[in-house]
């Protein structure tokens, strides 16, 4: 019993050290994508999630989302956007045609 209960204890241990660097890679790449410079795209060219006017797949990445960035405050549409999963900026060469 206790060389189970023990077993168990490595394993979780095992499990949340690999979690950890499982993390710690991601927000390292997170990072290193906010770093880079942005993409400048057309929102009009991006393929769309579900059925959604705005949310986009992101051309980068092709399993994260861009949302569609809207200021805090007026909650107006914003020019400048980011992937939900990858962390990669864009900047909407069309941003009137978005905002209006």
């Amino acid at each position: 019993m206790i060389i189970v209960r023990i077993t168990i204890a490595i394993v979780a241990v095992i499990i949340g050290i690999t979690g950890a660097i499982a993390m710690w890679l991601l927000e390292r790449k997170i990072k290193d994508r906010q770093r880079r410079k942005p993409i400048r795209l057309k929102h009009s060219s991006l393929r769309r999630v579900g059925d959604s006017m705005f949310k986009s797949e992101c051309p980068k990445c092709r399993e994260g989302t861009l949302p569609v960035t809207r200021d805090q405050k007026t909650l107006k549409v914003i020019a400048e956007d980011y992937c939900l999963l990858c962390g990669q900026r864009f900047i909407y060469t069309d941003f009137e045609r978005i905002a209006n």
